[in-house]
C-alpha cells in the first residue's frame, strides 16, 4: 500500500506538471475532437467539423443502411468529448467558465488519467515479468518522450492509451511464467478468472467504441487466449465473457450514437466506412508501409529504443530466454501484429500507435533491470527502488528535454493568439477571420466569445469568426481532383483577395456568409463559392504576409492598402515541417484610411 501510494503520487505530480507546462499546438484534434463538441453541448456555440454531421440531413435511415455504412450521423463516438461535459457544465453554473480555466480544467482531467496510464504500466510490468521490474517501467513511462509530449493532451489517442494500458495489466494472461518463477521473484503467478477478462474486455470494449482500430490489438489477444485455453469449459467460459462483453458494449454504443445524432447511428462502423472503405482518411497525407517501423516508433520511444531493441532480444531471439516470460512474447507478438496491419493503411500518424507505447516500456524495462544485475558493484549505484544503472537513468531522462521543448515552446504562438483574442473588449474584437491552413489554432474551447457567432449560423466557416477550412470531399467530389478551401486560397493568395472579398471594407463589419448561404455550385464542384466580408481582426502566418504572386506586391502590402496594420506579433517556433506555418503567428487590425479598395 506505502509503495502504491507513493508511486500515485509521484505519477500524479509529474503529470500535473506535465498538464500545466503543456501550452502549444500539436495537432487539430486535440480541440476539435474533444474541446470543441463538449464546448458546443454546454454552452450551445462552437464549430462543428464534419466528422460530426449527418451524413444525410432528413434521409430516412433503415436496418439497411445502418449495416452497410453505420447509420447516418457522424463518424466519431460522443463518449471521449462527454468526459468534459460535467466539467464545462460545473464552470458554466459556478460562472467561472473563463477561458483560462475552460483551458486548463480538461488538461487537469487527462493529468489523472495519464498517471492511471503510469501506475496501469507498473502492474502490467509486476504481472508479465516481476516485481523488480515495476519501478523500472514506471520510470520508462514518466520518462518517454512522447507520453510527455502527448499524454495530457485531450487526444482521443490518450484516452485510448489509457484504457489500453488498463485493459492489459487486467488481462488474464494464461502464458504468463509459472507460479515456481513467481516464488523465485520473476513474476506474479497469473490464472484465468472470469471476472479479470470481463474487466479487462470492458476497458478494451470503450477503447474501441472511440478508436475503433483499437479492436485489432484486442481481436489478436482474443483469439490467442481462446486458442491456448486448455479445457473446452474454458474456451466457452471465454467465449461467454466476450460475446456478453461486446453485445453490451455495441447495444450501449449504438443506443449513444443515435441519441446524440438523432438519426440511427453506429459510429465505429461509420468510422470505418468513411475512413476506410471510402479512403477519406487518405485525404489528409498517405504514409510509406514502413512509417511505423522506421518514423514513428523510433522517434516515440527516442532514447529508450536500445533498450527496447535489447528487451526485445532477450525475450524472442536470446535462446535461454525463449522459454522464459510468455506473457511478455505474447504482448510483443501483440504489438508486432497490430503494427503490420496498421501499416496496410494508407494515413499514418505518430499518435495512432500511442497505445502500444506501454508494451514497449516494459521491454526497456526488462532490459534495463538485467543491464543493471550485470553491473560491477550494481548494489552501491542503485537509485533508491530503482534497479537502473544510473548513467542509463541519464540516458532515459535525457528525452525529456525535447519533450519539454516541443510541448512548452514549439508552435506556442497558435494557442497563444487565442488566448490574446479572448482578452480583446468586445467592442474592438468586432470580427476575425484566420487566413492560415485550416485548423491551425484552437477554437470557441479556448476563445469562448459568444457575441462571434452568428444566430442560427455559428462561425468558422462564415460569421463574425471564420477561418479557411479543408473539409474532404465527402459531398461526391472527385478526390482525384478534388480541392478545398485551403489549396485554393494557398494557390493564388492575392488572387483570392481580390475575387472572394469586398473593394472596401465595411467599418460595421457583417458577418461573413456561410456556404450554405450564398449560390452553390453542384455537388461535384470543389469550389462552395466562398466569399467573405473584411472583419476588424486578421490572423495570419508571417510567411503569408512575404508571399509574393509573380513579381507583384506581397500579400501583407495588399492588406496594408486595405487598411490592416500589425496589433500583435506573437512567437510561434523556430522551425516548422509545413512552409505556410513558417515565422510568426501576426494579428493585424483594420486601422481605416485612405486607399480601402483592392485594385
Amino acid at each position: 500500500m506505502v509503495r502504491l501510494s507513493t508511486s500515485l503520487l509521484i505519477a500524479l505530480s509529474f503529470r500535473l506538471f506535465n498538464a500545466l507546462v503543456s501550452r502549444t499546438f500539436f495537432q487539430p484534434d486535440e480541440y476539435w475532437q474533444a474541446l470543441e463538441v463538449a464546448h458546443r453541448l454546454v454552452f450551445g456555440y462552437g464549430y462543428q467539423s464534419w466528422e460530426w454531421r449527418h451524413a444525410a440531413v432528413g434521409a430516412e435511415v433503415g436496418v439497411k443502411e445502418l449495416l452497410a455504412g453505420g447509420g447516418g450521423g457522424g463518424i466519431r463516438s460522443p463518449l471521449y468529448p462527454f468526459l468534459f461535459v460535467p466539467l464545462f457544465w460545473v464552470l458554466s453554473v459556478t460562472g467561472l467558465d473563463d477561458p483560462v480555466l475552460l483551458t486548463l480544467a480538461p488538461r487537469l482531467v487527462q493529468a489523472v488519467i495519464a498517471a492511471a496510464t503510469d501506475l496501469a504500466v507498473k502492474r502490467l510490468a509486476t504481472r508479465l515479468i516481476g516485481r523488480r521490474y515495476g519501478n523500472a517501467a514506471i520510470f520508462c513511462s514518466n520518462t518517454s518522450f512522447f507520453n510527455f509530449h502527448a499524454s495530457t493532451r485531450t487526444f482521443s489517442n490518450s484516452m485510448e492509451t489509457a484504457l489500453t494500458t488498463l485493459a492489459l495489466a487486467w488481462w488474464p494472461w494464461e502464458d504468463s511464467p509459472s507460479s515456481e518463477a513467481a516464488a523465485k521473484g520473476h513474476a506474479e503467478p497469473s490464472r484465468y478468472e472470469s471476472s479479470s477478462l470481463a474487466v479487462s474486455l470492458s476497458f478494451a470494449a470503450v477503447a474501441s467504441i472511440m478508436r475503433p482500430s483499437s479492436a485489432v490489438l484486442w481481436l489478436f489477444l482474443g483469439l490467442h487466449l481462446l486458442v491456448t485455453s486448455r479445457t473446452v469449459s474454458r474456451r466457452l467460459g471465454v467465449l461467454f465473457t466476450t460475446l456478453t462483453i461486446s453485445a453490451i458494449a455495441a447495444l450501449g454504443c449504438l443506443a449513444l450514437d443515435t441519441r446524440f445524432y438523432q438519426t440511427p447511428t453506429f459510429t465505429p462502423l461509420r468510422f470505418l466506412h468513411q475512413n476506410v472503405f471510402n479512403s477519406i482518411s487518405l485525404f489528409y497525407g498517405a504514409n510509406p508501409f514502413h512509417f511505423y517501423l522506421t518514423q514513428a516508433l523510433p522517434l516515440m520511444t527516442l532514447t529508450q529504443l536500445p533498450f527496447v531493441l535489447h528487451g526485445l532480444y532477450l525475450v524472442f531471439w536470446r535462446r535461454s530466454a525463449r522459454t522464459g516470460r510468455p506473457g511478455l512474447r505474447v504482448a510483443g507478438q501483440a504489438v508486432g501484429v497490430t503494427v503490420a496491419i496498421y501499416s496496410l493503411l494508407g494515413h499514418k500518424e505518430w499518435r495512432f500507435v500511442h497505445p502500444l507505447l506501454p508494451v514497449l516500456h516494459l521491454f526497456a524495462a526488462l532490459s534495463l533491470v538485467n543491464l543493471y544485475a550485470t553491473a560491477p558493484y550494481s548494489s552501491y549505484l542503485a537509485l533508491p527502488h530503482l534497479p537502473i544503472r544510473p548513467l542509463h537513468a541519464l540516458i532515459l531522462a535525457i528525452s525529456l528535454g525535447p519533450a519539454l521543448y516541443l510541448t512548452a515552446f514549439h508552435c506556442k504562438g497558435q494557442v497563444d493568439v487565442i488566448h490574446y483574442l479572448a482578452t480583446l473588449p468586445v467592442e474592438e474584437l468586432r470580427s476575425v477571420g484566420f487566413l492560415m491552413p485550416c485548423h491551425s489554432t484552437p477554437w470557441q474551447s479556448h476563445l469562448h466569445r459568444r457575441e462571434l457567432e452568428v444566430e442560427g449560423g455559428g462561425s468558422g466557416e462564415g460569421g463574425r469568426a471564420w477561418f479557411i477550412t479543408c473539409e474532404p470531399p465527402v459531398l461526391g467530389q472527385d478526390p482525384t481532383t478534388y480541392l478545398d478551401q485551403s489549396d485554393v486560397f494557398y494557390a493564388s493568395p492575392i488572387s483570392y483577395l481580390h475575387t472572394r472579398f469586398p473593394h472596401t471594407v465595411n467599418p460595421s463589419f457583417p458577418p461573413s456568409p456561410f456556404p450554405s448561404a450564398v449560390s452553390l455550385p453542384p455537388p461535384s464542384s470543389s469550389d462552395l463559392n466562398w466569399r467573405h466580408e473584411w472583419p476588424s481582426h486578421i490572423v495570419v502566418f508571417q510567411a503569408l504576409l512575404e508571399e509574393v504572386e509573380e513579381g507583384k506586391e506581397t500579400v501583407g502590402e495588399v492588406l496594408r492598402r486595405m487598411g490592416y496594420a500589425e496589433e500583435r506579433r506573437l512567437w510561434n517556433s523556430h522551425w516548422h515541417e509545413d512552409e505556410r506555418r513558417r515565422g510568426n503567428v501576426v494579428v493585424l487590425r483594420w486601422k481605416g484610411g485612405a486607399g480601402t479598395t483592392v485594385s
